[in-house]
């Protein structure tokens, strides 16, 4: 599923960032790798099928959520 593809990493599927995506491709062609383009990186916001997230509310969510719930605001 999409949702799957999206979020998923597992030992054999990984998501990774890169500058230039064609060298990328080239290299997952020449060892028979299957690889996806899920999306563009940039801007303020994290835009997933219309959702709309800003980089500041990911930021706090991911460096704040961690002590909240051990008690260490």
């Amino acid at each position: 599923s999409p949702d799957i593809e999206l979020l998923s990493e597992t030992p054999s599927r990984v998501i990774v960032v890169v500058k230039d995506g064609t060298k990328l491709q080239s290299l997952c062609e020449k060892f028979q790798l299957p690889v996806k383009k899920l999306g563009i990186t940039g801007g303020d916001a994290l835009i997933v099928n219309g959702s709309k997230i800003s980089i500041a509310e990911l930021r706090k969510a991911h460096t704040e959520t961690i002590p909240k719930l051990f008690g260490r605001n």
